[in-house]
């Protein structure tokens, strides 16, 4: 087999391999330490309050609790799905473990259902 003829045949094999190693890697860090804290010093109306401690402690166990799942569950989410709700999550620029996987199960409910 000619090496040019190889080398076509082996991009993609090494493509899906790299896919397959990314996914199993599971979802990525996410600063939700600062989008808890963010929480826990912000009312229902988005006015400043002093600092919740119980607030922030139930939204990291909320977060934590959320990532758990994730990790478990990252590689039954397909790469492209994923890519946009990270996207998405990151753009709102308080990223959160349970927008991600919020986004993700509506995506996949949403094309479950076309």
């Amino acid at each position: 087999m000619p090496l040019a003829r190889l080398a076509i045949l082996a991009v993609p094999l090494l493509v899906a391999g790299l896919q397959q190693g990314l996914a199993a890697e599971g979802p990525p860090a996410l600063d939700v330490e600062r989008s808890c804290r963010d929480a826990a010093t912000t009312d229902a109306l988005g006015q400043s309050r002093q600092f919740d401690k119980a607030a922030f402690d139930g939204c990291m166990a909320q977060e934590n609790g959320t990532r758990a799942t994730l990790e478990k569950e990252w590689a039954a989410f397909p790469a492209a799905q994923r890519d946009e709700c990270l996207s998405e999550t990151r753009g709102a620029g308080l990223p959160s473990y349970v927008e991600l996987y919020e986004c993700l199960q509506l995506d996949q409910e949403t094309r479950g259902k076309k």
